[in-house]
């Protein structure tokens, strides 16, 4: 049962037209309850693919879109020094004569450790829409950037999509795909590399489970206790799944129990991921998760939470079920915040439900979005102020746009 929890108050978010250094901050306000319209920000016409990192109340963007009219698609990294209010100015990443193909769902993706910023991007292959994994990398926080790193070796096919990359507490970074170099063709095989430099150079793929849904996203995570966790979507069932990396452990992989029990046997890709975060709890810590089954029963949008580290997931509740494209950020031990897509095609808008004590209650849905265009794959972070959720809308001549909002607790300010 939902019940109303602490009030929030959403910001919209403004337009960010930026010139060679300025930084444009954000101030259009909107009252709480009121859906908060979806407008460009970061100087954006359309955007193909983004991924941002929270650190603290500094958040790192990067971004693939195009920035001005009649110029060819970009890569670039943005950044904000208080909480998203206001951006730097795009620094672009010379992608060569590679074209970047990553798009919604199979996202461009960041990772973020002191000085260091790494991205991870699918460029054009032999073929349409198939490709290889490049990475470019900065060691002098994002203002210049080497790209052109290939991380995978073994895949002879030379595609690989669905990334996910993760700087761990001692600066090793941790990249995660699917490819499919058994040929397999109805599944494909979850890989992990890691790099000790900092992305230049990365040691032999491992596999971490051989025969994996083929086009739903992975969501990677770094845990308190610095292990890494690792939620993607089975094959046969097409249940969501956890795997866990101690910190111990150079290149093993442990995959433990499903996440959500379903049983949902599906001839296909339903193109949906979903939701990781944790908190400390003592000496130990405590999962949660959304997550979206289309198995008949339960079709809908489940939080899930694990009090053992991952291995169990003993608390089950359905969000939302009419909900899809789901994910979760946690501001404290309670203080937790899902957002997601409710509706489908021209009717979808993005939704966001809060929680104060932990995921044992909910707030009925927030609308974010607009009424008009497709919503859709939301993503929320936490910031010293509060939470700020990110999507994209589909324009009526097709193109998409990114859209922001902040959602603040009652009595803070950003």
């Amino acid at each position: 049962m939902l019940r109303p929890a602490a009030k929030l108050l959403v910001m919209t978010v403004g337009s960010l037209w930026l010139g060679a250094s300025q930084v444009v901050p954000m101030i259009a306000h909107q009252k709480p309850g009121h859906p908060a319209p979806a407008v460009p920000f970061a100087g954006l016409i359309s955007v193909q693919s983004f991924d941002v990192v929270p650190e603290g109340d500094r958040l790192h963007a990067l971004v693939s879109g195009q920035f001005a009219q009649d110029e060819p698609r970009k890569l670039a990294y943005l950044e904000s020094t208080d909480g998203g209010q206001s951006w730097s100015s795009p620094q672009f990443i010379d992608t060569g004569a590679e074209t970047v193909i990553s798009s919604r769902g199979n996202d461009v993706r960041l990772a973020v450790f002191g000085q260091r910023r790494v991205a991870v991007f699918q460029v054009k292959g032999e073929f349409p829409g198939n490709g290889p994994l490049t990475v470019a990398v900065s060691g002098d926080d994002g203002r210049h950037w080497q790209s052109g790193i290939s991380p995978v070796a073994g895949d002879r096919l030379d595609n690989q999509s669905y990334p996910d990359i993760e700087m761990d507490g001692r600066g090793k970074l941790h990249l995660v795909w699917l490819d499919d170099r058994e040929e397999n063709g109805s599944t494909q095989g979850l890989r992990a590399a890691v790099s000790e430099d900092g992305g230049h150079h990365w040691t032999a793929e491992a596999t971490i489970d051989d025969a994996v849904c083929t086009c739903c996203s992975t969501r990677l995570t770094s845990l308190p206790d610095q292990s890494l966790a690792l939620l993607y979507r089975d094959h046969a069932p097409q249940d969501m799944r956890l795997a866990l990396k101690r910190p111990a452990s150079r290149d093993d992989w442990a995959v433990t129990d499903h996440v959500g029990r379903f049983g949902w046997q599906f001839e296909g890709c339903p193109h949906t991921g979903g939701g990781l975060t944790s908190v400390k709890a003592g000496d130990s810590f405590v999962l949660h998760a959304a997550i979206w089954t289309g198995e008949d029963r339960h079709t809908g949008l489940h939080y899930l939470r694990s009090g053992m580290n991952g291995t169990d997931w003993t608390h089950d509740q359905i969000i939302d079920e009419n909900g899809g494209d789901p994910d979760i950020a946690s501001l404290s031990p309670t203080q937790l915040a899902i957002t997601y897509r409710c509706g489908q095609g021209k009717d979808a808008r993005v939704a966001f439900v809060a929680s104060q004590d932990g995921g044992q209650s909910w707030s009925a849905p927030r609308y974010l979005s607009s009424a008009e265009g497709r919503s859709d794959r939301p993503r929320v972070v936490a910031t010293a102020g509060g939470y700020r959720v990110f999507w994209t809308e589909r324009l009526p001549q097709g193109e998409k746009r990114l859209a922001s909002s902040s959602l603040l607790e009652a009595g803070s300010s950003l």
